[in-house]
């Protein structure tokens, strides 16, 4: 959902980079509180795969959620190359819901 998110603010036409970064940063904020519940909602039912402890210590989500926060500052502080922070976001947020669909689809018991 992020990566259609960011793509969609992306080919906006005609917009300024510090109009393009004051929507990052509001998809970030947006973003960090939807999976910060959605991350208390996964603690009190933990998976026992080991993939699932690696993904709750290194969190693509937060990684997702920082890099679009820092290209949104970025872009607002008149850095046009911000843009590429944007790069590394999408790759752990298309990292990251491959991961989780994955342990979704392991963990259903035949």
């Amino acid at each position: 959902m992020p990566v259609l998110l960011v793509a969609i603010l992306l080919v906006v036409p005609g917009q300024e980079a510090w109009q393009l970064g004051a929507e990052l940063l509001v998809l970030a904020s947006t973003l960090g509180g939807m999976l910060s519940w959605l991350n208390r909602q996964a603690a009190a039912h933990p998976s026992e795969q080991p993939i699932s402890r690696i993904l709750s210590s290194v969190s693509p989500d937060a990684i997702t959620t920082i890099l679009l926060s820092a290209a949104g500052v970025l872009l607002l502080a008149g850095v046009d190359d911000g843009v590429y922070v944007v790069i590394p976001a999408v790759i752990a947020a298309i990292a990251g819901g491959v991961t989780s669909a994955w342990l979704f689809l392991i963990g259903i018991a035949p």
